[in-house]
């Protein structure tokens, strides 16, 4: 019966199913669950929209980096550069940390023919984080720019979330384990 469910619904399915399994009914399942999307061409995959800036955008059907590759979500910060004779504007972001079989994806990901695409980071299928392919990543740690909802996203906000993302994918890891 899960095999006619989309992707996103076995992940969920499964966390529930081996969380359960293996805890009793007193294991607490992720508040979120994370999952990875190329950016595909306009009129293929799936459209959506960016819930902060409310750009509509196209992603490929399935993820190709799930939450089990996930090891940790934190709060990062990239220095932004506007005006090349400006110092570069520190930006808070999500720093996100993948196993060995997520910094393989990532890698094949963000070779330079995918250079101009974008990565999109979905929780419980809410579009939450942008990454703008520009270069290799090699070390399997993605600086993704939050995409958060509503005109009253603040950085508390922001910080509430990186903390619920944190615990969800130590979670995670920790059902991943006892499977």
């Amino acid at each position: 019966m899960l095999m006619k469910w989309p992707s996103r619904m076995r992940v969920l399915a499964g966390f529930v199913l081996f969380g359960l399994a293996g805890g009793g009914c007193s294991s607490t399942p992720p508040k979120y669950v994370t999952t990875f999307y190329m950016e595909s061409p306009t009129g293929t995959g799936v459209d959506f929209v960016l819930p902060g800036s409310q750009i509509k955008m196209h992603r490929q059907a399935e993820p190709f980096v799930n939450a089990t590759s996930v090891l940790d979500i934190q709060e990062g910060q990239v220095g932004v550069t506007v005006d090349p004779n400006q110092a570069p504007i520190p930006t808070p972001c999500f720093l996100v940390y993948f196993d060995r079989e997520g910094t393989r994806d990532i890698y094949t990901h963000t070779v330079a023919e995918n250079y101009g695409k974008r990565i999109f980071m979905f929780a419980n299928d809410i579009p939450l984080a942008v990454f703008p392919i520009d270069q290799m990543v090699t070390n399997g740690v993605l600086f993704m720019f939050p995409e958060l909802p509503g005109k009253d996203a603040n950085h508390a906000k922001f910080e509430e979330l990186v903390k619920d993302l944190h615990e969800s994918s130590l979670r995670v890891q920790e059902l991943k384990r006892r499977q």
